[in-house]
């Protein structure tokens, strides 16, 4: 589920550490490009042979970018394509522009391929099914987009992704890091315009849930480990982390809650807050209006309900009844939509520290 992405233009330790750290993560594809024009061309096939010789041996793909440029400029013959690939063990690439379907087919007999989904219609599909590609074999993986403004529509995605499923491809999208940018723009890599402000964490969910990717791939140099750590939870365990501030009772930090199987429209209903983590004697206080995020405990004067904690899915009036005891960061609102019922989520806290750093 997800990916990550190196480039020739940092620094092989750099790269190292970070393929040793993500490791640990559930980290299946490491996506590179051999066609990247800021990218010194001088030592890159040495370097590709030492990325492929790390990735292989944590287990993990790299997903070599490659067109036919990329043989041209290794003075490799197109005949010669496969064994030049073959010498350097590499498992799965991804082939744009300028291959056609015998080719194509022929990279499918020995590689993992990936096609750019850009280029993926009808007719390239009738036309391939024609020259014999099997294409729930393939996959289809989305550009990034460097430039500010250039991402793609997600309305527009949703409809190509579910196409390229009726295709029987596995889709791939690139989402942002959040602790180092790719130069020489430093402004993310998302393929969809509006995660390119979103969290590392919320662009992720997005993508399985409502975008309907398979894999995801971090596009930029790198991932803090916090939303690394959010990921594996969600993918492990199907936990949803929310960061919060100012929650009064820290009892709830980092702890595994739940909501009701019978979803309300308004709030997440915390099961485990009137059964396991039952409160008594709750005083009215902070009795304000709730506004989107908010977390709240009915008080005393709700009788049989005291002790509930909430959290706001839609702004709800004041009530002398419900305490406001917390919010929900901004950075996290995007998530609520997603617990669903049943759906387990996760409060924890916000550092100090100058990167605001969640604690995990």
């Amino acid at each position: 589920m997800l990916g990550a992405s190196i480039y020739f233009s940092t620094p092989l330790e750099e790269n190292e550490r970070y393929l040793k750290e993500i490791s640990l993560f559930n980290v299946k594809y490491i996506f590179t490009s051999m066609q990247i024009p800021e990218e010194k061309t001088e030592q890159q096939l040495e370097l590709l042979k030492k990325f492929i010789s790390v990735t292989n041996r944590l287990g993990m793909k790299l997903m070599v970018d490659i067109s036919p440029e990329t043989f041209r400029k290794f003075n490799v013959q197109k005949e010669k394509a496969i064994d030049f690939l073959k010498s350097l063990d590499v498992k799965c690439v991804r082939v744009d522009y300028g291959f056609d379907y015998s080719e194509i087919k022929d990279f499918s007999n020995e590689f993992e391929v990936v096609l750019n989904a850009s280029t993926i219609d009808e007719d390239f599909y009738q036309k391939g099914l024609e020259k014999g590609l099997d294409f729930t074999k393939l996959i289809a993986c989305h550009n990034f987009y460097p430039r500010k403004d250039t991402g793609l529509d997600k309305d527009w995605i949703i409809q190509k992704n579910k196409k390229l499923k009726t295709f029987g491809l596995k889709v791939m999208m690139f989402i942002p890091g959040d602790e180092k940018k790719r130069g020489p723009v430093f402004e993310g890599l998302p393929t969809v315009e509006s995660h390119r402000s979103q969290s590392v964490f919320t662009s992720f969910v997005e993508c399985l849930e409502d975008l309907f990717a398979d894999e995801v791939l971090i596009g930029d140099i790198k991932a803090s480990r916090k939303e690394l750590a959010k990921i594996k939870d969600y993918i492990d365990n199907g936990v949803i982390t929310l960061e919060v501030e100012h929650l009064s009772d820290l009892e709830y930090i980092d702890r595994c809650l739940s909501n009701r199987k019978d979803v309300a429209m308004n709030v997440v209903r915390c099961v485990e807050s009137r059964t396991v983590l039952k409160k008594q004697d709750i005083v009215p206080y902070n009795t304000v209006q709730r506004e989107i995020g908010a977390i709240t405990m009915d008080n005393e004067r709700y009788g049989r309900y005291q002790g509930e904690l909430q959290i706001v899915k839609r702004p709800l009036e004041a009530d002398e009844r419900v305490n406001v005891i917390g919010e929900v960061c901004e950075t996290s609102k995007g998530l609520l939509q997603y617990i669903k019922d049943g759906t387990k989520f996760k409060f924890v806290g916000v550092d100090k520290d100058e990167n605001n750093h969640v604690s995990l």
